[in-house]
């Protein structure tokens, strides 16, 4: 609980651009796949390989390391300048 409000805004940043964005697209592709009618054995693997994915942090930190998410890149910029124009 020892942070500044800027660390928690980038750890806020972080959950929300490193992972939960893209689980939000897993729920997304499961929502269109019942549209369009598909059977429970198609949702079941569908939601499988979602699932797969969802979990996988390690990708998700490795993306956010090497500066390949870019809303999280825009997010940390804004953040920035945000910071730089209160001082």
């Amino acid at each position: 609980m020892d942070r500044t409000s800027g660390e928690w805004a980038e750890t806020l940043g972080h959950e929300v651009f490193g992972h939960s964005v893209s689980d939000a697209k897993s729920v997304q592709s499961v929502i269109e796949a019942l549209q369009k009618g598909a059977g429970m054995d198609d949702i079941l693997k569908l939601i499988t390989s979602l699932q797969k994915e969802a979990t996988n942090t390690e990708a998700d930190h490795d993306a956010l390391r090497k500066g390949k998410n870019e809303s999280y890149n825009q997010y940390m910029n804004e953040l920035k300048k945000k910071d730089e124009d209160e001082y």
